[in-house]
């Protein structure tokens, strides 16, 4: 009998041991990162604690307020050391992976709070972040002159399209948005100098800072996931934030992505 007393005391103590660290939230940090040229390196950090549900068979995330921090780093050309960081705006949300982007001297981003993804525009040069709309998908042209949100419209994709003056200030406001036929989803697409090539339904579809430009006949014969050059710089260096907040910049191989164009929508050769 003491036996069973004993073990069933030990047992209690392993079972409060885990219930203990079931129920203590622990911080957790998402990262995502662009460059700014070769110089500066452009972080969106975010902060939040979570815990797993008391209950052991739901297996369920519990999870607090979170906080995104935009940091920039100044870098050396070919150098693999970073500066100090520089925090330049805070929002309340999760940043979206790839979803920060650089122009001149403005940082776009989209966070998640609540279940509604926001864009936010911050200077580097001073002030507050500021919302402009929900969206779900952000992507920029190469010249960094035209910005693209994704985001869904009574079920339906729609594309807003803006040029960026040369401080990456939007030069009109995002408001008129574009459907894209036949997608009711994320659907691929890729930026061509300044215009944003969609592919949907079997079609391919232009878009630039004037509007929608209908089916594209010559289209670019390769589109990428949208993460493939996350957080490399067009010489090659990656960066990356691990589980234990330590900072790494590596020398990587540059990505090159195919420029062929084709008018045939199943031509993807070389890709």
């Amino acid at each position: 009998m003491k036996r069973l007393i004993l073990l069933g005391v030990i047992l209690m103590g392993v079972n409060l041991t885990m219930s203990c660290r079931v129920l203590i939230p622990r911080e957790h940090r998402e990262s995502t990162a662009t460059w700014n040229g070769d110089t500066q390196l452009v972080e969106g950090l975010s902060r939040y604690k979570a815990r797993l549900s008391w209950n052991p068979l739901s297996q369920e995330m519990i999870v607090g307020p979170a906080t995104t921090e935009i940091l920039v780093y100044a870098m050396k050309p070919a150098s693999l050391s970073l500066s100090e960081a520089k925090q330049i705006g805070k929002s309340p949300g999760r940043i979206l992976p790839s979803g920060l982007v650089v122009s001149g001297t403005s940082v776009y981003y989209l966070v998640e709070e609540d279940g509604l993804r926001t864009l936010f525009v911050v200077d580097m040069n001073g002030g507050q972040p500021q919302s402009l709309l929900s969206g779900e998908i952000l992507a920029i042209s190469a010249s960094e002159r035209t910005l693209a949100v994704f985001g869904l419209l009574s079920g339906r994709t729609v594309v807003w399209v803006s040029g960026l003056d040369e401080s990456g200030r939007l030069k009109v406001r995002l408001e008129g948005s574009y459907e894209v036929p036949g997608s009711s989803s994320t659907p691929l697409f890729r930026f061509m100098k300044d215009r944003l090539y969609v592919k949907s339904a079997g079609s391919v579809y232009l878009f630039d800072a004037d509007g929608a430009q209908g089916r594209a006949t010559t289209f670019p014969a390769c589109f990428y996931a949208i993460d493939v050059d996350k957080g490399l710089s067009p010489d090659g260096r990656l960066f990356s934030r691990s589980a234990d907040d330590e900072l790494r910049v590596i020398q990587a191989d540059p990505f090159y992505p195919n420029s062929r164009m084709t008018d045939r929508i199943d031509d993807d050769r070389g890709c």
